[in-house]
Formats: C-alpha cells, structure tokens, sequence
C-alpha cells in the first residue's frame, strides 16, 4: 500500500512542476506588465506636473485670439501695467521675485541667451521657474549687441531667430523681440515681423490700447534717479487715457548702475501699483485685449 501511494506521489510531482511552470509564464509576464504599465503612469504623472510643461502650455493659451480671456485675464477697458525685465540680472530673481510674489504680481524677462549662465546672471533652471510662476519669458537677442554699425543683414537674422531657437530648445516661450539698448532699424523691425508678435525697443511713451502697431513698443525705464513721482505720473497718465504702461528694469541692488534700482525703491513702485488698482498685465495679454464695449 505504501509502495502504491509512493508511486502516486512521484507521478503528481512532475505533473504538479509543470502545472507551476506554465503558470509561471503566464503569472510573470502579467506583473511585469502590470509594473511596467504602473511605471509608465507614474512617470507620466510627474511629466504632467512639471511646471515648466504647464507653463508652456499655459503660456499657448495667450493666442486663442482677441478678446478672449488670457490665462485668466480679460481687459475691462482700464489702462494696463507691464513689469518688464531686461538682460537676466541674477537680482531680478534673487530679489525682485520674491517680492513681486509678495504683492501678487508677475513679470516678463527679456533674455539674452548668450549671457545666460554668466556672472551675475540667472541660469537656465531660474529662468524656467520664473515661467513656471506664471512670467512670460521674451527673446533679447544672442549676442546683446549695442553697436549698431556691426548688425548687417546676416547678424540680425542670426540675433532674432538663433535667440528664440534657444530659448524654445529650453522649452521656454518666445514670441516677443527686445531690441538691445534700443538698437532698430528696419532690417530689425522687419525681421521680427516674420518670427516674433512684437517688437520692443527703448522709445518712451504710453501705448495707446488696443495697440495698432505691436512693432513699435514704447517704455518707461527705471534708473537710479528715476523719482517716485514720476513713476506716479506714468501711471496716473495710464489711467487717464487707458493706456498701457511698460515700466522696464534691470538691476535690483544697492550699487548704484545707471540702471538700477534699489530693493526700497522697487518696493515703493509696486506699492504705487498697487494702490492704483490698475490690471498688472503680461505682455501677451496686453496685445491680446478687444475694444472695450
């Protein structure tokens, strides 16, 4: 009886391995697949939730047209303020966003991607952070040249379309030209019609809304003897004539540059902005507002 129920057992074995065996390739490659499919998800949801990826896309939504609201914004027919910032100063971020985040406000950056990286300049993950909080990053050349005696043809092609290349390569926005210390002539202003919405230059005035001339932006630029008054009288100018009021910076420090304004100084401004209740806008949402009806 025992030698029976032996034998038995020694026939079931095999038949038991086999039965492990083909469960076995079949059981495998389902959890493999269920882990591969977990991964997958996983890291598609991380690729979702980088900011840079909403930036980007949120940054699209500027060009559904005129008169629709973007990124949350639409013009009631009051006069509009853009905080613009030239050249990527180190302290445009280690300074002026902090405190822009304090009053609420958001800003445009000009780059010039040659001085990226550079000393006292930002790096390419601060620059993407700033879009990421909501900024609008706009191109300012490669080369941030100021002589315009050696911009022929070909340099002003390579400027304009490299700069934005680069920028795009980086998964930033570009769709606004800032002419280095106010250089334009022709060549430029045409150039940029063919590869950007926009063309800022170093002209002051108030741009009258909704702009006839996207091509031909005009500022008001702070420098180190730029009065509090004046900036009162730029915005008062806004609204009073609806206007849309580009106030330009470069450094925030206590250096004292030509261009520079101090941490208080900055502070004052965005407290008389404040104040005014006027709409602090981005410039893709300026040029994208309808005629107040």
């Amino acid at each position: 009886m025992f030698i029976k129920e032996n034998t038995k057992m020694k026939n079931k074995l095999p038949q038991e391995k086999l039965r492990l065996t083909m469960v076995s390739w079949l059981i495998l490659p389902l959890i493999g697949a269920w882990m591969t499919t977990g991964y997958l998800l996983g890291l598609a949801k991380n690729i979702i939730k980088r900011p840079e990826v909403l930036s980007s896309q949120m940054v699209n939504n500027c060009y559904e047209g005129v008169g629709s609201p973007v990124n949350g914004f639409e013009w009631d027919g009051s006069g509009l303020i853009t905080l613009w910032f030239d050249d990527g100063w180190y302290s445009q971020y280690s300074i002026a966003f902090p405190i822009l985040k304090e009053f609420g406000f958001v800003g445009a950056l000009s780059v010039a991607t040659g001085l990226v990286q550079g000393e006292k300049y930002m790096t390419w993950p601060q620059i993407k952070r700033l879009q990421a909080n909501g900024w609008e990053i706009t191109s300012h050349s490669v080369s941030h040249i100021c002589d315009q005696n050696i911009l022929d043809n070909e340099k002003i092609s390579y400027e304009l379309i490299e700069s934005q290349k680069i920028l795009r390569s980086y998964g930033l926005q570009a769709e606004h030209f800032v002419t280095p210390c106010g250089v334009s002539n022709s060549i430029i202003i045409e150039k940029a019609k063919e590869y950007y919405l926009s063309l800022r230059t170093a002209g002051e005035g108030l741009n009258l809304l909704p702009v006839n001339n996207p091509y031909e932006l005009k500022i008001h630029a702070i420098r180190n003897n730029t009065s509090l008054e004046e900036v009162r009288q730029w915005i008062k100018e806004a609204s009073i004539n609806r206007g849309w009021l580009i106030i330009v910076f470069h450094q925030i420090g206590e250096e004292g540059g030509t261009y520079e304004a101090s941490p208080q100084m900055f502070k004052d401004i965005l407290r008389l902005i404040k104040d005014s209740n006027l709409p602090v806008a981005l410039p893709s949402q300026a040029l994208n507002v309808s005629i107040y009806r």
